[in-house]
């Protein structure tokens, strides 16, 4: 398995693999939502057996109307080669990359999900006899929800998740966010 950033040499193994993405009722992948030959940021990909078999985008942020900071989105796996541990491997290269360009990265997720948010919330790991050091070292112990205020897509309220770079950085997104009040209700 080999983790490389994506470049246009890399476009039919994409586009193979975008399609798989499809047949597995993904649509995160989508042409409209994701032109790997023409997007604002970098992404990552899982290589095994010379296909594509996971990715994993960092996105200059465009939704929060937030300078220096960049959205961790279309990160999605083939079924098959599932707990592989290859959302952590590529976090890794994202933080790697991340650390010296950015203020703070940030992931968002469904709110729904409770799987993956108790997952993302350090409540939860899947062990699985294999390396579950993922799960006890950085940068996904760095992981932090925000609890000031959920992203909203669409009619979906999702949780926030990031890494600060800059300890001194005030992150006050002016769009796409539902501010929380002291008492858990939603500002609007």
């Amino acid at each position: 398995m080999l983790i490389v950033e994506y470049d246009n040499s890399l476009s039919e193994k994409y586009e193979n693999f975008r399609h798989t993405t499809f047949s597995e009722h993904n649509d995160s992948l989508k042409e409209s939502k994701i032109n790997p030959n023409n997007f604002d940021g970098k992404i990552w990909c899982a290589l095994h057996k010379d296909i594509i078999i996971s990715s994993m985008a960092l996105e200059n942020d465009h939704y929060t109307n937030t300078e220096n900071i960049a959205r961790i989105c279309r990160y999605h796996i083939i079924k098959k080669y599932r707990h592989g541990r290859y959302g952590f491997k590529m976090l890794d290269k994202i933080y790697e990359y991340a650390k010296t360009r950015y203020k703070l990265i940030y992931w968002t997720h469904d709110i729904e999900n409770f799987a993956l948010n108790d997952l993302y919330q350090h409540k939860r790991v899947y062990y699985d006899n294999k390396d579950n050091s993922y799960f006890h070292r950085k940068p996904f112990t760095l992981l932090k929800l925000n609890k000031e205020f959920l992203f909203r897509a669409g009619d979906m309220y999702q949780y926030v998740y990031y890494i600060k770079f800059d300890s001194e950085f005030e992150w006050k997104p002016k769009t796409s966010v539902y501010w929380i009040h002291h008492n858990g209700d939603l500002l609007r």
